[in-house]
């Protein structure tokens, strides 16, 4: 059978158990899992084991580098407490105790015994957050402790695989010493290139606006670091994973998340494919009482070890057993260990046969057990508060846009101590305001899935901050159409974008250097030779004279390409508004009255008469 047959078996089976399982209401995870199982050496036994294998090996490859575009620097050092208080502990404690059970009741030896042990203390990353998304939750407390201990264990899973190699029994110059010191020079040069010449590069592109050339770019960064790893002898993952971060670390990473966003889901759903096509059940059949009591085990212990670490963070004993519960099981980061480790000739194919049939169990049985805690606690887990990892919670006020007019509508929010959100997809650097009880999300604020991370359903205010006409009148119309409810407080770029937002039925906005414009013109007045009140005067008669002239251009012209015809130009705006201000300033020179003194305020009961 040719290996497009298999892949269109696969991937048309795969359609209908996915989809039966999202209808079930499961997660997408267990509908490519039993696609494997079934098709797989427990089912059909459709393939060979040695293409299997070759399918594990590309699609672990394409896993690590999904996971790696999760783990930027800046975010892993933002959370560095909880990664190493949550998911630091709980890989130590847990693998401890496995580590005991493997030396005293299994008989073990003592290498494989600690290989076994902190891989089962690794959880199912994707499953968890899949469950977490599925329930709503990802934006409590649960959900961000989730996510601080799944972050936490992929950074130790590809640790423990770089550190394999230095166990094995043969001498050659890729092992001892020599490998970890090119481990260590591989990374630190990765990066370095990537932020000296790669950023350098993508910035030069952007601005020639080649949007192709920034993804054959992307491209030839991550086959130059595979080539790289691979001719030094390291493991593919690691470069896998340093392909991933060296992409996330740069300013265009939700571009590059935007290429690669519909294939996304089929990527990593390929991996728990290959998965189940390589679990046998066989070993259950065999020894029955024996897996089940590993499956058994491994469940109790982790979720009691996470509970009271949980617990220990300030989690009620509900929401606690529920983090404990999320991710109690084993997965694919446990499978990437041991399969290096298999490869590696550290464990033998029994062993690997059945803790393969451990974690798949496992991930069939904790969606269920994480169900049936749902409705016997019967409480949604507590909202995330300021103090903890939830600097990625869903306050009340939602910032759309961290330029020069974001920035200080964000910094007058947290002097007041008010919670937020800022949403924006060009500001690179900026997830240091995590660090001050705020949160930031670089994303579209069109995006849907953007918005439910966000919090959008709670929010009360939405401040859209963006500088470009177009993508605001997107976002509005976008909000306006799906959240009519939602109050929105909108920056407008000058007088034609005024008339767009009035014609989406926009009622509070502010035109971005008006304010500013006006507190310089009153300094002038006053300088010019106008008392402090005169000055105010004038200057709050202008205001309103403006505002009246603003409503009367918009019952002209309600057409907006009629609006972009007039006014689009800006100079031919100023002519048109200069010329208005002295037709105004003649009929009240005509009437006797002092046009440097009455003139706006004149003007503002004509204009009220009209």
């Amino acid at each position: 059978m040719s290996l497009m047959l298999y892949m269109t078996i696969f991937l048309g089976a795969s359609l209908i158990l996915v989809a039966l399982s999202r209808r079930l209401g499961l997660t997408s995870v267990l509908g490519y899992l039993v696609t494997g199982l079934i098709l797989g050496q427990s089912g059909f036994n459709l393939i060979k084991f040695s293409l299997i294998q070759n399918f594990i090996d590309y699609a672990s490859i394409l896993l690590v580098f999904l996971i790696g575009l999760e783990l930027r620097p800046q975010r892993i050092w933002l959370m560095r407490s909880h990664l190493i208080k949550l998911g630091g502990i709980q890989i130590v404690i847990t693998a401890g105790l496995i580590v005991t059970l493997g030396i005293t009741v299994l008989q073990l030896p003592l290498l494989n015994s600690f290989i076994v042990g902190f891989a089962l203390a690794l959880s199912a990353m994707i499953l968890a957050l899949q469950l977490q998304t599925q329930y709503e939750q990802l934006n409590t407390t649960t959900g961000q402790y989730t996510l601080a201990v799944t972050l936490a264990q992929a950074l130790v899973a590809i640790f423990l695989i770089a550190l394999l190699p230095l166990f094995t029994r043969t001498e050659s110059s890729q092992h001892g010493i020599a490998y970890f010191a090119a481990t260590l020079a591989t990374i630190s040069g990765v990066f370095l290139f990537g932020r000296y010449l790669i950023q350098p590069f993508l910035n030069y592109l952007a601005k020639q606006n080649s949007i192709e050339l920034m993804a054959a770019t992307a491209l030839f960064t991550v086959l130059a670091i595979f080539l790289t790893v691979d001719a030094l002898g390291l493991h593919v993952l690691i470069g896998a994973l340093l392909a991933g971060m060296l992409l996330a670390d740069t300013p265009f990473r939700h571009a590059f998340e935007t290429m690669i966003k519909p294939f996304r889901s089929l990527m990593s759903g390929f991996f728990f494919l290959s998965l189940g096509l390589y679990a046998s059940f066989a070993v259950i059949t065999q020894s029955p009482v024996f897996i089940v009591s590993l499956v058994a085990a491994l469940l109790i212990i982790k979720s009691i070890v996470l509970a009271v670490l949980g617990h220990y963070s300030r989690l009620n004993w509900s929401n606690a057993s529920l983090l404990g519960l999320g991710l109690c099981q084993s997965g694919e980061l446990t499978f990437l260990v041991l399969y290096a480790a298999l490869k590696e000739q550290l464990i033998g194919q029994v062993i690997m046969n059945q803790l393969t049939a451990v974690i798949v169990l496992s991930m069939l049985l904790s969606p269920f057990i994480y169900l049936l805690a749902q409705h016997i606690i019967k409480q949604r887990p507590e909202r995330t508060r300021q103090d903890d990892v939830n600097t990625e919670a869903s306050p009340a006020l939602i910032i759309a846009g961290f330029g020069r007019f974001g920035q200080i509508i964000a910094r007058v929010a947290h002097q007041q101590l008010l919670p937020f959100t800022i949403i924006d997809n060009n500001q690179p650097g900026a997830e240091f305001i995590e660090a001050y009880g705020g949160r930031f999300i670089e994303a579209d604020i069109t995006d849907s899935q953007t918005l439910q991370q966000a919090g959008i359903e709670q929010a009360k205010i939405l401040v859209i901050a963006i500088d470009d006409v177009e993508d605001c009148m997107n976002a509005v119309r976008y909000i306006r159409l799906n959240y009519p409810e939602l109050k929105l407080l909108v920056r407008a770029r000058d007088r034609y974008h005024v008339h767009l937002l009035r014609d989406m039925g926009i009622e509070h906005f502010w035109r971005e250097t008006q304010l500013s414009a006006l507190d310089m013109a009153e300094y002038m007045l006053h300088a010019h030779g106008l008392s402090l009140e005169e000055a105010h005067e004038q200057v709050d008669a202008f205001r309103q004279h403006d505002l009246i002239l603003l409503k009367q251009q918009q019952r002209l012209n309600r057409d907006d390409h009629k609006i972009y015809e007039t006014h689009g130009n800006a100079l031919a705006e100023l002519k048109h508004l200069f010329a208005y201000n002295e037709q105004v300033q003649a009929r009240y020179e005509e009437s006797d009255l002092n046009p440097n003194v009455e003139y706006y305020r004149s003007d503002v009961t004509q204009g009220g008469q009209n």
